[in-house]
């Protein structure tokens, strides 16, 4: 057996990390990497892509400059420069981005609302009949609640409007039955959705509202009084008249695409959902977090839903309210379960000092 002395210990490679040791214990010809050490070839390469694109930037940058700065007078290259942000803030302006927002946003929704429609409809003959007759249940709770909230106040303006005779305005009744049977349908014949998913889906989507373009831009226009040549008195009635019209108009084009039927499938598969948590819960103390963390918030979003819906809250300012009302609630539910956690420390610190 060969005796270690000071002059083997001097062969041995210095070891300074597990690293090193590997290599030397096992005599890897390629370097030892960790799990989370990258491979040096693939750094190199990264490296090489990474300086590449510099590079081309780098050249691309120059381009457009000797393209601004190939003018020797000084005033021209002013002027290019003012030409250039004049044009990028023309672009922006045009862009209107809280419309294309409230669009895409509504879009969504009655695209949504359509094909659910559409869905339960074929349900009708089916041992799934149920599924329509509830939609339209739904839905005539939606109008109803629509007609109690407008109707008093609109039959007020049509009457002192109509005391001018350049005014021969229809009841709220006989307007809202009108408008109801060609909204319906209009959208029950043509259906938004119809030819809709093809290679121009996503610049329809983000183009005009589709349901109003499908009811007619000029239709729409028309359920509008004029404000022209009118005195300040009735000009004012006017504007409260289409201040009404204004709210209704979305409102009934969201119920007419079928919102009522979708809007209680959400609260139908949020119960669930909750009713679900709670029964799957490992303890009693868990399911009260649970019925807590989640029931609250789900009561909030199905108030606000409510609210909405009597107020006329349509698309975009819908959605914006009911996440503030679930945002609310759901603080409101941490405080409470933040509460009844406290109660339960100290009613078991007293059981524990007894």
């Amino acid at each position: 057996m060969e005796v270690l002395n000071s002059t083997n210990f001097s062969n041995f490679t210095t070891i300074n990390s597990n690293k090193e040791y590997m290599s030397s214990a096992y005599s890897q010809k390629e370097p030892v990497l960790y799990y989370n050490e990258a491979d040096p070839k693939q750094a190199k390469k990264k490296k090489i892509f990474t300086l590449s694109l510099i590079g081309a930037s780098v050249l691309t940058t120059g381009a457009l400059a000797v393209g601004i700065f190939k003018h020797k007078n000084p005033q021209k290259t002013k002027e290019a420069f003012e030409k250039l942000f004049k044009k990028s803030s023309s672009a922006i302006k045009d862009f209107n981005f809280k419309e294309k927002f409230s669009n895409l946003f509504s879009n969504i929704i009655n695209v949504k609302d359509d094909l659910w429609d559409r869905f339960s409809k074929k349900t009708a003959h089916t041992p799934l009949f149920f599924i329509d007759k509830i939609g339209d249940k739904i839905t005539g709770v939606y109008k109803k609640s629509q007609k109690i909230t407008h109707g008093n106040k609109f039959n007020e303006i049509v009457k002192e409007l109509n005391k001018n005779n350049d005014f021969n305005l229809k009841d709220f009744d006989s307007w809202f039955d009108d408008i109801n049977k060609y909204m319906r349908g209009n959208f029950q014949e043509k259906r938004i959705t119809k030819g809709l998913f093809n290679k121009e889906f996503a610049k329809s989507m983000l183009g005009d509202n589709i349901a109003d373009k499908q009811l007619g831009v000029d239709w729409i226009k028309e359920q509008y009084l004029s404000l022209d040549g009118l005195d300040s008195k009735t000009k004012k009635l006017a504007e409260e008249y289409n201040n009404i019209i204004g709210t209704l108009l979305p409102k009934l084009r969201d119920i007419n695409c079928g919102s009522a039927p979708t809007d209680l499938l959400t609260i139908i598969t949020a119960a669930g959902g909750l009713g679900t948590a709670a029964l799957t819960a490992k303890d009693k103390e868990e399911r009260k977090s649970i019925i807590v963390n989640l029931g609250i918030p789900l009561i909030g979003t199905l108030a606000g839903s409510t609210y909405c819906t009597m107020k006329s809250l349509s698309g975009t300012k819908g959605l914006i309210y009911g996440a503030i009302i679930g945002q609310v609630a759901s603080i409101g539910a941490k405080i409470v379960d933040k509460c009844l956690l406290q109660s339960k420390d100290e009613v078991n610190k007293t059981n524990y000092n007894a």
